[in-house]
């Protein structure tokens, strides 16, 4: 998975699929990241986003169609221990 840009997981699909075809009417550099996530790449901060998209990412924001993901770096990807993995599991099975 590509981590070396702003990582946008859309929660809305028509939004996403808008927010794709946007960024590549605007020739904005960006990979597909797994289900329904983008990263923006060369953009670390919401500031570097260009600014003829910052309107579009800004009103998909104050609508909650996406989350910023966490960066991760290379290598460096935190496994959940035996006992937190338990503990996710548990909650995943509740909230069924």
């Amino acid at each position: 998975m590509q981590r070396d840009g702003l990582i946008l997981k859309f929660k809305d699909r028509d939004a996403f699929g808008h927010f794709c075809v946007r960024l590549a009417e605007e020739r904005v550099p960006f990979s597909l990241a797994g289900f329904q996530t983008v990263v923006l790449i060369g953009t670390t901060q919401v500031s570097d986003i260009p600014e003829r998209l910052r309107g579009l990412f800004t009103t998909f924001q104050d609508m909650g169609h996406f989350a910023i993901l966490p960066r991760v770096a290379r290598g460096r990807r935190k496994l959940p221990t035996p006992a937190e993995a338990d503990k996710i599991l548990e909650d995943l099975i509740k909230n069924f």
